[in-house]
């Protein structure tokens, strides 16, 4: 029989004022009910670069944001929508992560994108790979943190990173991972997202590098159920019934007759234990929902 789960709504905020401010975000989205808070993963300020990229300035990073957010709350889920693979290494990543897991008590969840924004790339210097090679380095990194999050030594050897002779500390609390989002809107990461992920993020299209209209194109109700299509082409059968770090609080599995709202809920879904959100409809700013 078929298990449902009911919608979550969450904030995506990146800006504050200072840390009162911060934390009285993320306590007026607890006390409004939202499931979770979550940041972004981009570091460029006012100027030339963040001009070209057309996207807003994230004021916050997100690591730390996510302790206040975490700490200055009691129910409220937080994470990251989307760390951006190749602003970090993975085993650096996965610690972080982990800690954040283990001191929230298990109120962290982990997104995951192959980068896109070229001009913030360029900022930095860093190397801005085709999207081929960049959907393969995030494809490794998912699986490299998976492996530190597990028990065990670690002993990894892939293109992108090689790691070996040391075990994951500490365990997160969330087991065996806390919920794993991928997020973007091309094919092969949405493909990815349908091996891998625990939640699938929907995301423009952003092979042209920028936030403007190109995006939008790819986003109506058609190409939406496209993505969908890929993300469910490539999970797998057995992955309604595999061990999932799926919590409580997100609602539990009920084999009863779905409302409407579930029915709807299904269609959008990748897997049974899966969720999907769409960045198309989503606002960047304290209180939009997504």
């Amino acid at each position: 029989m078929s298990k449902y789960r009911p919608f979550r709504f969450g904030v995506q905020s990146f800006s504050a004022t200072s840390g009162d401010a911060w934390r009285d975000i993320a306590r007026r989205t607890e006390a409004h009910g939202y499931s979770v808070l979550n940041l972004a993963d981009h570091f460029i300020g006012p100027g030339p670069a963040q001009e070209a990229s057309g996207h807003p300035p994230q004021e916050i990073a997100a690591v730390p944001a996510m302790a206040a957010a975490a700490d200055a709350t009691t129910t409220l889920r937080v994470g990251c929508r989307v760390f951006c693979i190749d602003y970090r290494h993975p085993v650096m990543l996965a610690k972080e992560a982990a800690t954040l897991d283990l001191f929230s008590e298990g109120r962290i969840e982990i997104g995951l994108g192959a980068g896109w924004l070229e001009s913030e790339y360029a900022a930095a210097a860093i190397p801005y790979d085709p999207p081929g090679k960049r959907i393969e380095r995030l494809g490794e990194a998912v699986e490299l943190i998976k492996r530190l999050m597990a028990d065990g030594p670690v002993d990894f050897a892939g293109e992108h990173f090689q790691v070996s002779g040391f075990e994951g500390r500490p365990k997160p609390l969330q087991r065996p991972h806390p919920p794993l989002m991928i997020g973007g809107g091309g094919k092969r990461v949405l493909s990815l997202a349908g091996r891998e992920a625990d939640i699938v993020s929907f995301n423009f299209n952003n092979r042209s590098g920028t936030l403007g209209t190109d995006g939008p194109r790819n986003s109506t109700a058609e190409c939406t159920a496209q993505k969908l299509e890929w993300v469910k082409a490539r999970t797998s059968p057995s992955s309604a019934t595999r061990p999932t770090p799926w919590p409580k609080a997100w609602g539990e599995p009920s084999g009863s007759a779905p409302t409407k709202c579930a029915r709807t809920r299904t269609a959008c879904s990748a897997r049974s234990t899966a969720s999907v959100t769409s960045c198309g409809a989503a606002a960047r700013s304290t209180g939009s929902a997504t």
